[in-house]
């Protein structure tokens, strides 16, 4: 159980195979490591820092100049998918906070097999069994989606403002679950994938990171002016956020 949540996670660590009883997919020689996981923060490949919050300095892909006051998102179910078959997965979650060092960087946590992995899976938020457990943790936090909106937690927090004729104006990407209709929800997680071979070994440090623009491009081109604010109970535009979540993660360069 969680002390802080931006900094603990719970990662029991299970080695989980394709078939039962196959160990033969298990990389490297069965040593293990411990295993690093830094989150960084980026706009188009230029670092986001604390430093960097709150400046009018962003220009999205509609053309709107913008600023980042807060970003904050939950991860679960990391897994690590070894190349032959098999995933090493770390059930738990991580709240991250990119304005909190502490919560971006989890350190001495993960005991990984040595080897070389295929890719690297989360889950964006909670999956549909996750999202209807409580976590007294989170409830603290105020993480908690409403339940008339589906109940659960939310997935992300992305708030800041944005030039308008009148000045700047707020906008807050907030994302959960999908209302269709009144009591009718949907399930609006994803499940990002960095599809490229990692390897593990003595103090690893796997760098995963966010590019905050693509929030705001891919598919769908992102316009605050109509998209700004009240957008929790805003079914297309909860959707939209979920489509554009695919592409914004990508290892690092550490």
């Amino acid at each position: 159980i969680m002390k802080k949540i931006a900094v603990l996670l719970i990662f029991a660590l299970t080695l989980v195979s394709c078939m039962p009883d196959d160990t033969q997919n298990t990389p490297g020689d069965g040593t293990t490591s411990v295993l690093t996981l830094k989150f960084t923060h980026n706009w188009e490949g230029v670092e986001l820092s604390p430093a960097n919050f709150g400046s009018l300095e962003y220009t999205n892909e509609n053309g709107d100049l913008m600023s980042i006051t807060k970003l904050k998102y939950l991860v679960s179910n990391i897994r690590f998918h070894v190349v032959g078959g098999g995933t090493v997965v770390a059930p738990g979650y991580l709240l991250i906070d990119a304005q909190d060092p502490t919560s971006t960087i989890i350190t001495n946590t993960v005991v990984i097999p040595n080897g070389v992995y295929q890719k690297l899976t989360f889950t964006f938020g909670f999956n549909q069994d996750d999202n209807a457990e409580n976590y007294p943790d989170l409830n603290s936090a105020n993480w908690n989606w409403p339940e008339e909106l589906g109940g659960g937690y939310h997935f992300m927090q992305l708030e800041g403002q944005y030039n308008t004729n009148e000045g700047p104006a707020p906008y807050a990407l907030h994302y959960g679950t999908a209302r269709v209709s009144e009591g009718v929800f949907e399930v609006n997680h994803f499940n990002a994938e960095i599809d490229e071979n990692v390897t593990i070994g003595p103090a690893t440090t796997i760098e995963i990171a966010m590019d905050v623009s693509e929030w705001f491009k891919d598919p769908n081109t992102w316009d605050l002016n109509e998209f700004n604010v009240d957008l929790m109970g805003n079914y297309e535009a909860q959707k939209m956020i979920q489509e554009n979540g695919y592409s914004v993660f990508d290892f690092g360069g550490l």
